[in-house]
């Protein structure tokens, strides 16, 4: 276990102090160059945040508390997404992924409707309108906005997601959460206590 040059794995004398109680808990992760890179680009009018819109067509019974329940039972398999930036003091250091202690998938999850009769255009103008909405630095980057009332019975997922969040395995998961390769939901093993 190596974390910032200092070997932790090494085994103390007989009778050597017993290290402070905060070397017990597993170090918290650095954020890559390129992370770092996407926070940096945020001024202005640059917003690092990347959208989809998965539309669902009538039948599908999407319920807020069903798309909670999903992600709970699967947010395991995505350790990142429960994870927030934590800004080191006086910014001497770099910032680093830290366990959100606070982590409330209801915060994530969100549910919205639109206006009647619900077109494609009001759909895009609301993706467009949390496209150009920051995240909140002090919560794990992503949310996941379930948009009712669109024409014809149907409803939307739009995920959100920091670039910094993101890589191609880390969008994969994301579809993995939500998706099932056939009407019945795939078992997940929970996770290990």
């Amino acid at each position: 276990n190596l974390a910032h040059g200092i070997d932790r794995t090494t085994t103390a004398r007989p009778g050597a102090r017993r290290p402070p109680a905060w070397e017990d808990h597993p170090v918290a992760e650095e954020l890559s160059r390129a992370d770092r890179s996407s926070l940096a680009a945020e001024r202005g009018p640059v917003n690092m945040s990347i959208l989809a819109a998965l539309i669902l067509e009538p039948g599908a019974q999407v319920s807020y508390e069903a798309l909670c329940r999903r992600v709970e039972e699967r947010i395991h398999l995505l350790p990142r997404y429960r994870q927030r930036i934590e800004q080191p003091a006086l910014g001497l250091t770099p910032p680093v992924w830290t366990d959100d202690e606070h982590f409330d998938v209801h915060w994530h999850v969100r549910r919205t409707a639109l206006p009647h009769p619900g077109s494609t255009a009001d759909l895009a103008a609301f993706v467009g309108a949390e496209a150009s909405r920051r995240m909140d630095r002090s919560h794990p980057l992503w949310e996941l906005h379930l948009v009712e009332g669109l024409s014809r019975g149907r409803t939307a997922v739009v995920p959100k997601m920091h670039h910094a969040l993101l890589d191609g395995m880390a969008a994969l998961g994301v579809g993995m959460i939500l998706l099932d390769p056939s009407p019945e939901p795939l078992p997940v093993e929970a996770p290990s206590e």
